[in-house]
């Protein structure tokens, strides 16, 4: 399993707006043009999920978790420059919303 993260502050001064549910979202898309079904297609992966995990007062963790394939584990791109592009693209979209 691959698992990429990030500290964020916490969620609960957006429960409004939900910018992590959002992303949580737009990341675990599976439909069509979807990062799920891109990876999926290239037979990089089997399951994709993402979501914000309070950890402590003030922040938490966004977490993204990919379980590869072996094709997936035997050196794919996803593992060096998707993971980079999916951060920053989530980095920007939270962003956006707060």
């Amino acid at each position: 399993m691959l698992q990429v993260q990030w500290v964020l502050p916490e969620q609960e001064s957006n429960y409004e707006s939900k910018p992590s549910t959002i992303l949580s979202h737009f990341i675990g898309h599976e439909g069509p043009g979807s990062l799920h079904s891109y990876f999926k297609q290239k037979g990089w992966l089997t399951y994709l999920g993402s979501g914000f995990v309070p950890t402590a007062k003030g922040f938490g963790f966004f977490n993204i978790n990919i379980m590869l394939t072996k094709v997936g584990l035997g050196g794919s791109p996803i593992r060096h420059v998707h993971p980079i592009f999916v951060t920053d693209l989530a980095r920007r979209k939270l962003e956006s919303v707060g």
